[in-house]
């Protein structure tokens, strides 16, 4: 289970043990076709399809999850850095729901043999509320990745 911890500065991070290698672990955040497998397809009752997709340093991604109630979320961000298999760092940014911001995630993976320990420490939260609501997606996406890597 991802513990989740508040940060000063309303930050967010969580921890995660994941039963795979740390390049898997890693790949699954960088390859399209596993991010739109588990990603996509975290939220029940909701699809997602990646419609831009360049992982390097400058490179942008873009995602829309649609409810199937109808309701459709747009989320955009861009890579800063990639450090396979030990670091990842992109903004966040969703289009239809701007009270957000922007935020900044940085994901380290630590090789536990096996296993990998991976943090996420998302940053620049307008508030607290919008900080925790982001803490219970990644939990659901932690999980969807937890049900990937055990394929």
């Amino acid at each position: 289970m991802a513990t989740p911890a508040a940060v000063p500065g309303f930050q967010l991070q969580m921890r995660r043990t994941f039963a795979a290698r740390r390049e898997r672990v890693f790949d699954a955040w960088i390859t399209r076709e596993q991010l739109d497998a588990w990603f996509c397809h975290a939220k029940p009752n909701a699809t997602g399809q990646i419609t831009e997709f360049d992982p390097r340093p400058g490179g942008r991604y873009a995602i829309v999850v649609e409810e199937a109630e109808g309701k459709v979320f747009r989320l955009r961000g861009e890579y800063r850095e990639i450090d396979r298999p030990r670091k990842l760092t992109f903004t966040w940014f969703w289009e239809t729901q701007p009270e957000h911001g922007e935020t900044t995630i940085t994901l380290e993976f630590f090789d536990l043999g096996e296993q990998t320990e991976m943090i996420l420490t998302q940053e620049h939260f307008p508030n607290v509320k919008s900080r925790d609501r982001h803490g219970d997606g990644w939990t659901r996406c932690f999980d969807s990745l937890t049900r990937f890597l055990e394929r």
